[in-house]
C-alpha cells in the first residue's frame, strides 16, 4: 500500500514538474532574446545627434559634477532612443548600454562610450596594439581589425570590439 501511494505521489510530482518546465520553456521562447541595438543604428544615432549628445553631457556635468552612481538615462537630456537601456558614469567615460542578448556563456552586449574630454585621457596605440584602459578595459591588448580594434581572449571565447564613431564616441560589442 505504501509503495503504491509513493508511486502515485511520484508520478503526480513529475507530472507537475513537467507542466512547470513546459510553461517555463514557453515563457523563455516568448521573451525577447535579442535586445541589442544594431551597430548601424548606434552609429546613425550618434552621428545624427552628436552635438545634442555632447550638449546634454556638458549640461549634466555642470549640474551634477560629482554624481557617478546609478542609472542616468532619465536625467541626461539627450535625444530619445529606444535602443539605449541604461546610462552610467565612470571616472573617464559615460557608458550608454544598448542592450544584450543570449544567456550564460553565449551573451552579447552592445553600446557606446563617450570619453570625457576634460579627463585628459585617450586611446593610445603602440606598435599596432591599442590600449583601451581609458574605456575601462585594463590589461588587455586590442589588435587592429576593420575600422576598429578587437580583443580575443587567448584561452576562451570572450571578445570585445571597439570602434570610433565620431569625436569622443566609441562603439563597443562584447561577447562572453
Amino acid at each position: 500500500m505504501i509503495k503504491k501511494t509513493l508511486t502515485i505521489l511520484s508520478i503526480s510530482v513529475l507530472s507537475a514538474l513537467g507542466t512547470v518546465a513546459a510553461i517555463g520553456f514557453i515563457i523563455y521562447l516568448l521573451l525577447p532574446m535579442n535586445t541589442c541595438m544594431p551597430k548601424n543604428d548606434i552609429f546613425d544615432y550618434v552621428t545624427q545627434n552628436q552635438q545634442a549628445l555632447e550638449a546634454g553631457i556638458v549640461d549634466f556635468m555642470q549640474h551634477y559634477p560629482n554624481v557617478r552612481d546609478g542609472d542616468f538615462k532619465d536625467k541626461l537630456q539627450i535625444p530619445p532612443s529606444k535602443g539605449i537601456k541604461k546610462i552610467t558614469f565612470s571616472d573617464n567615460t559615460i557608458h550608454f548600454d544598448c542592450g544584450g542578448s543570449g544567456m550564460g556563456s553565449a551573451t552579447k552586449y552592445t553600446g557606446f562610450y563617450y570619453l570625457l574630454p576634460d579627463k585628459n585621457v585617450n586611446i593610445s596605440i603602440s606598435q599596432g596594439v591599442a590600449n583601451m584602459s581609458a574605456l575601462g578595459y585594463d590589461n588587455i591588448k586590442f589588435m587592429p581589425e576593420g575600422n576598429g580594434w578587437r580583443y580575443q581572449e587567448t584561452d576562451g571565447d570572450n571578445t570585445v570590439y571597439i570602434e570610433n564613431i565620431a569625436g569622443n564616441f566609441y562603439y563597443y560589442f562584447e561577447e562572453y
